[in-house]
């Protein structure tokens, strides 16, 4: 009777000690839907902070071999990547001919940035569970992305707790891409006394093809929590929101292009700029006059691969009057 006892306790004890070794993992649905920022992954320990350190010339290299030649990550565990950094804005002016265009009819003077330093950014991997969640931050701001890969992927980006964006591919590519976001980009600012965030982002996991030309541009409010997206391609990074008819909204350029490559000397490469603006819940909206006519600007930039390099315009139609 004893050993009977004995052995009954021996089970009960080793069982709890398998409970407890659980417990350490937050689980949640393989959707990562509607998730709230105590609900992060932790394999017991905390995701690490980040030093904050001067500019240095040396830019870091991450994620540090996460990923091989097909796109399948090689390691489970933490990867320490870009550590957050003193923003140099000089460094970000945009001195091809569309970008000397748009610095003079998107008015900057009303944008105050509040930014000394970048992002920092870490990465945690599971690859028996599928999960790489991403932690970027500074003193200021954390922003989360929560990434299920396998067949289906999906992807929660959250802003200081906010769930700001969700996404679901299917393994046959229907859906919206999985992004990574890219830390030196970031921007905290006002422009009025309105506060934003600003930040760059790419297809994650691009393996040297056309799939790494795209860019996606998140402009967040922050009082409202409201999250905007655009797109481009092929054109170089740079700020493009500002003011620029002279009212208390914050506007933004879209820039868009037909995707041919300037390979050819007969193929030229066509843009259109999409004038936006923040409306009063907190989206950026197409901005169109009394009439329901949308403004834009339309021309091309010659044969060049990178769209902006020259700039030639063909037709517009605009608020103000362009410089």
């Amino acid at each position: 009777m004893k050993w009977f006892l004995f052995f009954i306790l021996l089970i009960s004890t080793l069982s709890c000690k398998d409970n407890k070794q659980k417990k350490q993992y937050v689980e949640y649905d393989s959707s990562l839907i509607n998730l709230k920022e105590e609900d992060i992954y932790k394999p017991g320990k905390e995701i690490p902070v980040e030093k904050e350190v001067e500019n240095s010339e040396t830019e870091d290299t991450f994620p540090q071999s996460t990923v091989d030649d097909t796109g399948h990550y090689r390691d489970s565990g933490y990867f320490t990547g870009n550590v957050s950094r003193m923003v140099d804005y000089k460094k970000y002016t945009d001195t091809s001919m569309m970008g000397m265009f748009l610095s003079k009819n998107l008015d900057k003077k009303n944008i105050l940035y509040l930014n000394k330093y970048s992002l920092s950014h870490t990465v945690f991997i599971d690859k028996k569970k599928k999960i790489r969640l991403d932690t970027l931050r500074n003193e200021d701001v954390t922003i989360i992305s929560k990434y299920k890969f396998g067949d289906n992927k999906s992807q929660v980006i959250l802003i200081n707790g906010v769930v700001a964006r969700t996404c679901k591919k299917k393994p046959n590519g229907d859906g919206d891409d999985i992004l990574n976001l890219e830390e030196s980009s970031f921007r905290r600012f006002l422009f009025k006394g309105k506060e934003f965030y600003y930040i760059t982002a790419y297809i994650m996991d691009c393996v040297g093809n056309s799939a790494c030309l795209p860019n996606i541009y998140f402009l967040f409010d922050v009082k409202n929590k409201k999250l905007s997206e655009f797109f481009t391609f092929r054109v170089n990074d740079a700020y493009f929101f500002g003011d620029v008819n002279g009212d208390d909204k914050l506007d933004y350029l879209e820039i868009v292009n037909d995707g041919g490559y300037g390979l050819y000397e007969d193929r030229l490469n066509h843009y259109k700029i999409n004038l936006y603006s923040c409306n009063a819940s907190g989206k950026f909206e197409q901005l169109k006059d009394p009439g329901n006519k949308e403004y834009f600007i339309e021309g091309n930039s010659g044969t060049d691969y990178y769209v902006g390099e020259r700039m030639y315009i063909d037709k517009y139609y605009w608020p103000v009057k362009l410089k």
